[in-house]
C-alpha cells in the first residue's frame, strides 16, 4: 500500500496460482501464473 498525495494506490494478488491462455506467435499455449490488479482510489 502506498499513500502519494490524494490517492491511495495497492496491489491485489492471487494466492494461488491460475492457469490461462496466452498466444505465442501462432501457437496457444497455457501457462501458469499469478496475477496482479494495480488498485488506485481516491482518499
Amino acid at each position: 500500500m502506498h499513500s502519494k498525495g490524494d490517492q491511495l494506490q495497492f496491489v491485489i494478488a492471487d494466492s494461488k496460482p491460475v492457469k490461462v491462455k496466452v498466444q505465442d506467435g501462432k501457437k496457444e499455449k497455457k501457462v501458469t501464473m499469478k496475477r496482479q490488479y494495480i488498485c488506485v482510489s481516491n482518499k
